[in-house]
């Protein structure tokens, strides 16, 4: 492939996919290269042959580094058969929560000053986002999300689910803590108290 052909327009790498530890660094390559090559619906329909031939590898990595990045939450995969055969006919990736969660096409689209590249604005909205604006005792919020980010996408979502519910009725909470010991101490876990009292203590 030349470089004529090569992508000339922004990737975007969210941060959850940049600080993961369960990913290799040839995956998280990959995942901004599917961010890039996303159509108006958030759609990737790059084939594993045409991302080999981009970074001069094997299709069977290219496959290898498809399934963490789904094993792992940050992308789906579909896969569509020609009719009454197991031959692939079309496969789509698609970026999942945590990743973009608005609709781009090609790159980035923003201009920046002092680059003549098109890029585009879309707001990259992270899980934490989601978890800090349920979240009632806004405190330190920089360390909040370090914790936050070191999380697993499950341990992620648990969180952001029990939050939901655990403070829904603030006068039912005994005491907020904040998010960071929320987050390491996994209060997810902890039994909600029911117990009616007067008053709610941030700490």
């Amino acid at each position: 492939m030349t470089n004529k052909e090569k992508p000339t327009y922004y990737a975007i790498l969210t941060a959850d996919v940049r600080y993961s530890t369960k990913l290799k660094a040839n995956e998280k390559l990959l995942f901004a290269e599917i961010t890039a090559l996303s159509q108006k619906d958030g759609t990737c329909w790059a084939s594993n042959k045409y991302f080999a031939e981009l970074y001069g590898v094997s299709t069977v990595s290219i496959s290898n580094w498809v399934t963490n990045l789904v094993k792992y939450g940050f992308v789906s995969r579909t896969i569509k058969y020609k009719d009454g055969t197991k031959e692939i006919d079309k496969r789509y990736i698609r970026i999942l929560g945590g990743g973009i969660k608005e609709n781009f096409k090609g790159g980035i689209k923003e201009n920046f000053k002092d680059n003549n590249t098109r890029v585009n604005n879309t707001r990259v909205i992270s899980a934490f986002d989601d978890f800090w604006k349920e979240y009632p005792n806004k405190a330190n919020k920089k360390k909040a999300r370090t914790s936050f980010d070191r999380l697993t996408k499950t341990k992620q979502k648990l969180a952001i689910e029990d939050i939901k519910t655990r403070f829904i009725d603030i006068d039912n909470v005994r005491y907020v803590p904040h998010a960071t010991t929320y987050i390491n101490g996994e209060r997810w876990e902890d039994e909600k108290t029911t117990t009616k009292i007067e008053g709610v203590t941030f700490v």
